[in-house]
């Protein structure tokens, strides 16, 4: 009630884990009941810094997808989170996830419905950026979109040893999953942003939707390491002027 008091439109509940039989989200069935309209993450178990992993049934995975939406009719079905994240939050590789959110978005699309990935971490998106500056001759440039991107730490870290076995394989991860979303039926390219600099966002959704040949989009937006609440402002200033779904 109180986002709906604050003209919220959209509202993202907890994830629905459908590696179960019990597809129950409470919170889905009050959001819809004021009329909020959901943007619904589904993930193949996981939870509790655990990550979730590859559904190693298709078959079962889309009848429970199915069964979801059939229950919650969400704005927008979202596949897993933070896809990139192997430690936190997705075990499978980029060909299993592709796999993965291929099926799911065949079924929402069956039932008209869109779809989109689970959501790359800001700093990978950071990193895919300057790279694609690096890779086009500018290194300076790159340097400078992580030092305006990145934590103080993650910047000298890289500043260091940019051709750091863990950057590289970062890199290319990120790369791997971008490569094959459109090609899975995604609607969107999905990130999430956590960065104050409200041009590296402009930067970061050029990037991804030339990367991709999908229109940019996300599902989550906050701060750390930052106590200004400008911040906040500043932020959401950009994601209307860039029109940001």
């Amino acid at each position: 009630n109180l986002a709906k008091s604050l003209g919220v439109v959209f509202y993202r509940p907890a994830d629905v884990k459908v590696d179960r039989d019990d597809l129950t989200c409470n919170d889905c069935d009050e959001a819809n009941l004021i009329g909020l309209k959901l943007i619904l993450t589904i993930r193949n178990g996981g939870g509790g810094g655990n990550p979730s992993s590859p559904p190693s049934d298709l078959n079962v995975y889309k009848n429970r997808v199915a069964r979801v939406l059939d229950m919650y009719k969400p704005y927008l079905l979202v596949v897993e989170n933070e896809e990139n994240s192997g430690a936190l939050f997705y075990s499978g590789t980029p060909q299993q996830y592709h796999q993965e959110l291929s099926a799911a978005c065949s079924v929402a699309h069956s039932k008209g419905y869109k779809c989109t990935n689970g959501g790359l971490v800001s700093s990978e998106v950071a990193l895919l950026v300057a790279d694609s500056y690096k890779t086009g001759g500018n290194t300076q440039k790159a340097n400078d979109y992580l030092k305006r991107t990145l934590s103080s730490d993650k910047y000298s870290q890289y500043i260091r040893n940019p051709n750091a076995q863990r950057i590289l394989e970062s890199i290319q991860k990120g790369k791997d999953l971008l490569s094959g979303y459109k090609a899975s039926g995604a609607d969107y390219i999905n990130f999430h942003w956590y960065v104050a600099d409200t041009a590296a966002l402009g930067e970061a959704v050029n990037y991804l939707q030339s990367a991709t040949g999908l229109p940019a989009l996300t599902n989550e937006v906050g701060q750390q390491q930052n106590t200004d609440p400008g911040q906040v402002a500043n932020v959401m200033q950009e994601i209307v002027k860039l029109k940001l779904p």
